[in-house]
């Protein structure tokens, strides 16, 4: 009997040590994983510079040719253009659009509008936010790959009545940052990709004197560059 428990006692030690190797191997394993997204982030921005820097190159070398058929008008120069992938903004509205995303403007930059996340107040993301987010976290990953995202965060117009949060401008921050937070953890972007702010109850894209317009009006929209 005594033998039996000891195996017993030995087996469940030996249980014990394996969960834990196994949940140290996990750990480390997320570690690397989040190391090397950072890693590949650092790198597209990296691409993503030289691209601007062939751009400016461009305009210098054709502002130099000019000078130089001005100066010498007898001769020909040929310009030597390093050629660039064109934005699609129209195209890439186009598209988002067909997938069920709601598109404004936003100084000239497409913002994917968010609504339904928050009740009044609140910056908890409800169920059916976190499904709405994870969808559009997906397409937003397969079109715009791993560009800069901006997250504003909005209330509607209703006067703050809690001790948290100073001003609706505060309070539409932590909801940004509430999504920030959702996509880098669950959906699996970097963090130095995405940026926040708080705009308040700025910018509003329904009626605050209804309840569906302060509900759509408690939002974030994730501005695309």
């Amino acid at each position: 009997m005594k033998n039996i428990i000891k195996i017993f006692g030995c087996s469940v030690i030996g249980a014990t040590l394996i969960t834990g190797l196994i949940g140290c191997a996990c750990g480390k394993y997320k570690k690397e994983v989040a190391l090397l997204k950072e890693d590949n982030w650092e790198l597209n921005q990296k691409n993503a510079k030289l691209q601007n820097d062939i751009i400016l190159l461009n305009k210098r070398c054709e502002l130099l040719i000019n000078e130089l058929r001005q100066s010498s008008p007898e001769k020909t120069y040929k310009k030597l253009e390093i050629k660039t992938p064109a934005r699609d903004t129209a195209g890439l509205e186009n598209r988002l659009k067909s997938k069920g995303l709601e598109i404004v403007s936003r100084d000239g930059l497409l913002a994917v509008v968010i609504s339904d996340l928050f009740k009044s107040g609140s910056i908890s993301i409800s169920a059916d936010g976190k499904k709405k987010l994870t969808a559009i976290a997906k397409t937003l990953k397969a079109e715009t790959a791993n560009a800069l995202l901006q997250i504003h965060g909005y209330t509607d117009d209703t006067p703050i009545k809690s001790s948290k949060y100073k001003s609706n401008e505060e309070l539409s921050l932590a909801r940004a940052e509430q999504v920030k937070s959702y996509l880098v953890q669950e959906c699996g972007f970097v963090n130095k990709q995405v940026s926040t702010s708080g705009k308040g109850k700025k910018n509003p894209i329904a009626d605050n004197k209804t309840p569906e317009g302060k509900k759509k009006n408690r939002r974030v929209e994730i501005v695309l560059p």
